[in-house]
């Protein structure tokens, strides 16, 4: 029965409108982001020992980790590894669990960091995937790079604005 329920929103996120989707998605992300950092409180972890890229204030790194890298990840940790797995297994969710964990491993900085990335990785394969399968790749490729985007850009000025 679980597994109807998951196929039901995989399909029903595919063939939904964008306004109604991207909206979702960055949401989604949002929350499971928040998740990590809660444990973070409660273990009493500190936000020093999650890591993360060093952020330095200018163009070039509002360009390169705002657009520029969620574009790369996008077409290694989605694209490619949902279309290659893709071609040995007709499951939905193992292509989706494979690019989790290489989008993970694309962000080391911490284990927390990693585990982090993970959750946010599912978040960006389910929504290829389905976008994918349902409208084709240039929908499913700008559509979760622009969530991407939308995240880092978010996140690097929380912290331009924060310091």
């Amino acid at each position: 029965m679980k597994k109807r329920k998951i196929y039901y929103y995989y399909k029903w996120l595919g063939v939904k409108p964008l306004y109604i989707t991207i909206p979702l998605y960055v949401i989604l992300e949002y929350l499971i982001g928040i998740i990590p950092i809660i444990l973070l409180f409660l273990f009493g972890i500190s936000f020093s020992d999650i890591g993360g890229p060093e952020l330095h204030i200018g163009l070039f790194y509002i360009v390169f980790l705002g657009i520029i890298c969620p574009l790369i990840e996008t077409f290694i940790s989605q694209f490619l590894i949902i279309y290659l797995v893709s071609k040995f297994t007709k499951s939905i969710s193992i292509p989706i669990l494979i690019s989790a964990l290489q989008f993970s491993l694309m962000h080391t900085y911490s284990m927390w960091y990693m585990i982090t990335t993970f959750f946010i990785g599912l978040i960006f394969a389910f929504g290829f995937s389905s976008y994918y399968r349902y409208k084709g790749f240039k929908v499913a490729f700008l559509s979760i790079a622009f969530v991407h985007c939308v995240k880092n850009l978010v996140v690097f000025l929380s912290f331009y604005l924060w310091d």
